[in-house]
């Protein structure tokens, strides 16, 4: 009875590090398709009433067809200064070797700062996270990337692997 018992611990045990194994295992590799791009931006918006800048930081992931961008930094116009920040969420679609087509999505709800929209869309606009034209994504080798929109290039910056 000792020893039937002593048979189906073993047993139940070696199976639980067995799937345990299998499931860390299949966690690492998910992972490691975890893309993580991070620029500096800096821009200039000029319109026929007005000019300003940009000063920010982008951050974006991308994995699973799937992805966010974290927009944050200062906008200065004139004497007024403002901070934003926001995570932009989007989808993607592979459009040849190495070129994918972005499709924002939701970016209501996340929006921390005092700037106001009339200066915020602008900013969307040139990076291509307003919906109103495509962005691309350039790879070379995987981890060399250019974003851009049919106008030009918006950021340049190196893939890294989520830590």
């Amino acid at each position: 009875m000792i020893k039937k018992r002593f048979y189906l611990y073993c047993g139940f045990f070696c199976c639980s590090i067995f799937i345990l194994f299998f499931y860390l295992l299949d966690m690492l590799n998910k992972k490691s398709k975890i893309k993580t791009c991070e620029a500096n931006v800096y821009y200039t918006i000029s319109s026929l009433n007005d000019s300003y800048t940009f000063d920010g930081r982008v951050l974006f992931d991308m994995s699973n067809n799937t992805g966010y961008v974290s927009l944050s930094g200062k906008i200065v116009d004139g004497d007024e200064t403002y901070y934003l920040s926001q995570d932009i969420s989007f989808d993607y679609m592979v459009v040849g070797e190495g070129r994918y087509k972005l499709l924002p999505g939701d970016n209501s709800n996340s929006k921390q700062g005092g700037a106001p929209d009339n200066l915020v869309m602008p900013i969307y606009d040139v990076m291509g996270l307003s919906g109103k034209s495509p962005v691309f994504i350039f790879t070379k080798h995987r981890d060399y990337i250019v974003w851009g929109t049919l106008n030009g290039p918006v950021m340049t910056c190196v893939f890294t692997l989520d830590k």
